[in-house]
């Protein structure tokens, strides 16, 4: 590997997702963890507690890496922001560290050029919990040929390939929560924006998206809250049926707890990853009563859980134009961390952001910035699937991006009254 060898020393900046592939990395490799450091070291759950977790080091003026024992260690900086991980290079390169990786396309090739190593063992069986994990998969510049192998999916290094690497399927707006800061803006719902979109048209939307391209590397049911939908389970019975796509991933907040027994049974489908996000002190107490019924059932079924207790958001900033000359509007795009291709009510955005503004009017119209899924079909609706996939939306001139500003996540606005249509 060019960055990680057998030798290396490693600081790893970041316990979450991306930190998890590296330890795992390293523990296979058995290359040496100097020190594991996250902002909040408290809150992380899903790490194994064989290393213990700590705030990043502090450094006063004139300490250096020698100070703590990691002379020559280098350090893999893995948050969720392109720009938080930027920001922290040069501070810990004066610092003496051998070298500081946080480029994501660089931290994927890592990750890749792993897998690639483990295949080559014997009895290798891939992991999709840890495809689910890796940021390769979300990464528009990589393709993992070990994933696309396993999935079935030989087309990927043709000239006409056309893919998604990660789709998000939004069943409904409706939710029972209401977070300030909601990256499906929420906070700013009246009762006439809460709707089930109705299953047939949603579900043949999405069925003549699979057709019109080669593979989808994961399907992301969301909402709102998906689980909200009255037709969830048939929703989600269609969708793990699907061809072409690698695995489906159902994102909740984890305090709705379906009574459909067929729903677990879905759910305990190796290809179905079930995310939770928590959000601390700030839901009720009776909500997270009904977090924790979930959390039985979903281990009574032996469902593959992931829970991650989220402290902060991105603050993407208000909604108006911002003057961003050319370049500065690409480098939104491109430092992005939320490019998630939503099909939100037949049309394709980038972003769920794209989606939800145009929705609820925050946003001009842009017909440029989505595809009219409903009102294509086959080669026309393959090309310009191809087409969206390069293209730069307009929607990020209304967006200040994955910048290092943060907001407390999950803070509840007070409750309001809601009706729903279905749609």
């Amino acid at each position: 590997m060019q960055t990680i060898s057998d030798e290396s020393r490693i600081v790893i900046y970041g316990a979450g997702k991306i930190g998890r592939r590296i330890y795992d990395l390293c523990q296979d490799r058995g290359i040496e963890i100097v020190a594991v450091w996250d902002n909040f070291p408290e809150k992380v759950l899903a790490f194994p507690k064989k290393k213990p977790i700590a705030k990043p080091v502090v450094f006063a003026p004139g300490e250096t890496a020698a100070d703590y024992g990691l002379a020559g260690a280098t350090i893999i900086i893995t948050p969720f922001s392109h720009n938080m991980a930027e920001e922290l290079v040069k501070p810990l390169e004066n610092r003496g560290f051998r070298r500081v990786v946080h480029d994501r396309s660089e931290i994927s090739e890592i990750l890749i050029q792993h897998c690639r190593w483990l295949s080559s063992k014997e009895n290798y069986n891939i992991n999709l919990q840890d495809c689910f994990i890796c940021p390769a998969r979300r990464d528009e510049h990589v393709e993992c040929d070990v994933f696309n192998k396993s999935m079935g999916n030989v087309n990927y290094g043709s000239e006409d390939y056309v893919a998604l690497p990660v789709l998000g399927f939004l069943l409904t707006t409706r939710c029972n929560l209401t977070c300030i800061g909601c990256n499906h803006l929420q906070d700013l719902f009246d009762k006439s924006h809460n709707v089930h979109f109705q299953r047939a048209d949603i579900f043949n939307d999405l069925e003549k998206l699979i057709d019109a391209v080669d593979f989808v590397k994961s399907i992301v049911i969301v909402g709102g809250e998906a689980m909200l939908h009255p037709d969830f389970e048939t929703l989600l019975r269609k969708v793990v049926a699907l061809p072409k796509v690698g695995f489906v991933q159902l994102i909740t907040n984890g305090t709705v707890v379906p009574k459909n027994e067929k729903v677990y049974e879905l759910l305990s489908n190796k290809r179905v990853i079930v995310e939770i996000s928590g959000y601390g002190d700030e839901i009720s107490s009776k909500l997270v009563k009904k977090r924790e019924v979930l959390f039985r059932k979903l281990t009574e079924a032996g469902i593959y859980y992931r829970y991650d207790e989220v402290m902060q958001w991105i603050d993407f900033g208000g909604f108006e134009k911002r003057n961003y000359a050319p370049m500065e509007w690409k480098e939104v795009y491109d430092k992005c961390c939320f490019v998630s291709n939503d099909l939100f009510n037949g049309q394709l955005h980038k972003c769920s952001r794209s989606a939800y503004g145009q929705f609820l009017e925050k946003t001009p119209a842009y017909k440029n910035d989505y595809v009219d899924v409903r009102a294509l079909s086959g080669i026309e609706l393959r090309h310009q699937i191809k087409t969206f996939i390069k293209k730069i939306p307009q929607a990020c001139y209304h967006c200040d991006g994955t910048t290092t500003k943060t907001m407390p996540a999950g803070v509840q606005l007070a409750p309001k009254s809601q009706s729903l249509e279905i749609v």
